[in-house]
């Protein structure tokens, strides 16, 4: 048939998320929070090559996870604050 549509889907990432939900850019453009919510966890990436460089929330908060309010308790020195392994290792 003339025109035929065939579609590849390319792997963007070798960072293993399940049912990401949500995803918020961080002000300075250095990280990619993910809400991972069949993992239980927001994943932090690299924005340009979406590798894995943290997580946080994992075995604390279980279900979906609000990036915004997410965000907000990493700033104020929770979970994955000022000690988490994507600022302490960039």
């Amino acid at each position: 048939m003339a025109g035929d549509l065939s579609v590849t889907y390319l792997a963007a990432s070798s960072t293993a998320l399940d049912n990401p939900h949500d995803l918020k850019l961080s002000p300075d453009g250095r990280y990619l929070y993910v809400a991972d919510v069949g993992n239980n966890r927001v994943a932090i990436l690299d924005p340009e090559t979406l590798e894995l460089l943290g997580e946080f929330g994992a075995g604390h908060q279980s279900g979906t996870h609000d990036i915004e309010s997410m965000n907000r308790l990493q700033q104020d020195g929770g979970p994955g604050g000022s000690g988490s392994s994507a600022e302490s290792s960039a």
